[in-house]
């Protein structure tokens, strides 16, 4: 029984891909993490083994993002780790196949004033072994060009959010920005906000073309120097040489 649970949970996502093409054809505005948590939890049919997702989202100076999905979910004995073994031995196009897909059309569906583009794709997978539990990962990542606009010296995250953004329950939002900027703007509130990263956690659900952030180029620190002229330093030569012979003639005279 726990074993074609787990396999279940592994193996359904044509009937997600299925439910996805309704919903787009019913939808006017497509909620991007909406679809996404679709892609990647493949099914869950229970509670106990429902992962736990991270969705990074690098942002690069160029306006494009690195974006790596991950999946998270803990094999309870040798029964699941065995399931999870076999179901990563597919190839890697068959288990990239229909994200690569969905992700294409989401990208093609988004109306923004730049061109766009989404490619790199890969998947990584394997067994990790803490003190306590053993953990199967499932990592997607591709690259989207053109992700964020560009303004000057600033880097605007939010236009491609068309219907705002889903986080399911156990699933959390990580945005990073480039070195050399800060945020000068963002919305909504962060769970989570430093120096280079901004994060969410869900369960939440983002308004249209959220979340927002508006990076800005901070501006490089200019060391002070100073500019000496010749006459300059002839002085300070001169004086350091006044100071010379005083100490050399304090010396001898102590010592007669």
């Amino acid at each position: 029984m726990k074993e074609e649970l787990l396999k279940n949970t592994l193996e359904s996502s044509r009937k997600n891909i299925y439910t996805l093409n309704v919903l787009k054809k019913e939808m006017k505005k497509i909620i991007i993490g909406f679809i996404l948590a679709l892609l990647i939890l493949e099914g869950i049919v229970c509670e106990e083994i429902k992962p736990v997702i991270t969705v990074t989202v690098q942002i690069k100076e160029d306006g494009s993002a690195i974006w790596t999905v991950e999946k998270r979910f803990i094999l309870r004995d040798e029964v699941e780790e065995k399931v999870f073994e076999e179901y990563t031995k597919k190839p890697e196009e068959e288990l990239l196949t229909n994200f690569v897909v969905q992700i294409e059309d989401l990208m093609n569906s988004i109306k923004v004033d730049r061109e766009m583009a989404v490619k790199d794709f890969s998947i990584l997978y394997g067994k990790e072994h803490t003190i306590t539990n053993i953990y199967g990962v499932i990592k997607y990542q591709f690259l989207w060009k053109n992700f964020a606009k560009l303004d000057n010296n600033k880097i605007i995250v939010g236009d491609v959010f068309e219907g705002g953004y889903y986080l399911s329950e156990d699933e959390k939002l990580e945005i990073i920005f480039p070195k050399g900027y800060k945020i000068i703007y963002i919305e909504p509130k962060a769970d989570i906000l430093d120096d280079s990263k901004v994060s969410w956690k869900g369960k939440m659900n983002f308004g249209d073309k959220n979340p927002k952030i508006v990076l800005e180029r901070m501006e490089p620190q200019v060391e002070n120097k100073v500019n000496l002229t010749d006459k300059q330093y002839l002085y300070i030569g001169g004086l350091a040489g006044v100071i010379l012979l005083l100490v050399i003639i304090i010396l001898v005279m102590m010592k007669k």
